[in-house]
């Protein structure tokens, strides 16, 4: 997990474990270290306003920098690698157009890639930071509640993996009702695959989620 949040930056795992040390919130498990139940593990303080003030010079001088932070904000909420065609949707849903120049400086300095037909975050921390950001803010749930219409709009006919990831956005928005039937249908799927651990969890959310009703 640090490995991966990290990525494979020597200074940013020492400064994440760092702090999770000093917060006392590592616990002794059966293998090793772990973080305590319940624990988001979220990233340190420094570490975050590094990325932030990193993206905000980037564009300091640019008209469309607010439209560049929500966009960024969205992407984030998609996850570590995202579909630019699903973005560009996600941001119609919440009436923004991707800067155009918006990708380009972000390949060029380094904080996106390019892997196949997805964009990805060079590291997890600048990923959670974004996601940090639109919480501390406000707009994390309607972020994700974009993301939801979004997967509707461009999967009408979902498979399980699609929509696992709908059911996921609609929770992170707060719309449990809008998550019982793609939650039903991925737990369908899911059990007609095989994976029954799966299928149990996904209808266990259900479950939970009913009772939250």
């Amino acid at each position: 997990q640090v490995a991966q949040r990290t990525g494979g930056n020597p200074l940013f795992a020492i400064q994440l474990v760092g702090d999770w040390v000093a917060r006392g919130v590592l616990i002794v498990g059966e293998r090793g270290f772990r973080l305590r139940p319940g624990e988001r593990g979220e990233i340190p303080d420094d570490i975050h306003e590094l990325w932030l003030r990193r993206i905000s010079q980037l564009f300091a001088h640019s008209d469309e920098a607010n439209a560049a932070w929500l966009c960024l904000e969205l992407a984030a909420t998609l996850g570590q690698d995202f579909l630019p065609r699903e973005w560009h949707v996600a941001c119609a849903e919440e009436n923004m157009l991707v800067p155009h120049t918006l990708v380009d400086v972000m390949l060029s300095h380094r904080l996106l890639e390019q892997r196949d037909a997805c964009l990805t975050f060079v590291h997890g921390m600048l990923r959670e930071s974004l996601d940090r950001s639109a919480r501390e803010t406000g707009r994390h749930a309607r972020h994700h509640g974009a993301c939801a219409r979004m997967l509707q709009r461009v999967y009408p006919v979902a498979n399980a993996s699609i929509a696992e990831r709908r059911a996921a956005h609609c929770i992170e928005a707060s719309q449990l009702d809008e998550a019982l039937e793609p939650l039903l249908q991925a737990g369908i799927a899911r059990t007609r695959l095989g994976d029954f651990r799966a299928a149990l969890a996904l209808l266990g959310q259900r479950n939970t989620a009913m009772m939250a009703l």
